[in-house]
């Protein structure tokens, strides 16, 4: 190969080093894609864990925790995907009663407590 001279030896530097970050840039992504994919796997595995957990032994230990954390955290606009939760509007604050949970078969609101109801 030639010597190139010093103006184009440079412009073709630059324009590896160009590819080059483009091919960083690619790589980035595409780790930062796996990476994600790899976080919605891992929470889909332990969603089926606890939802399994939840349905073999509704009143164990995990499952009461679970439901706690849900009636605390679960959006409004999500609600609909747990029917044992009850519906809230989205200005309403978040439930600060402490959770009384009974096996009535229907989810309702009683004395501030929330009723769980029998998934068996």
């Amino acid at each position: 190969m030639p010597r190139l001279k010093n103006p184009n030896r440079r412009a073709a530097l630059l324009e590896k080093q160009k590819a080059i970050q483009t091919q960083l840039r690619n790589i980035d992504r595409q780790e930062k894609q796996s990476a994600r994919k790899d976080d919605t796997r891992g929470k889909i595995i332990i969603g089926g864990i606890a939802r399994a957990e939840m349905q073999k032994n509704p009143q164990g230990p995990l499952a009461l925790r679970l439901r706690e954390l849900m009636l605390e955290f679960v959006e409004p606009r999500d609600r609909h995907l747990f029917p044992f939760l009850p519906a809230l509007q989205d200005a309403a604050p978040q439930p600060s009663a402490p959770v009384e949970v009974t096996g009535t078969g229907n989810a309702e609101t009683k004395g501030g407590f929330y009723q769980i109801p029998d998934t068996q």
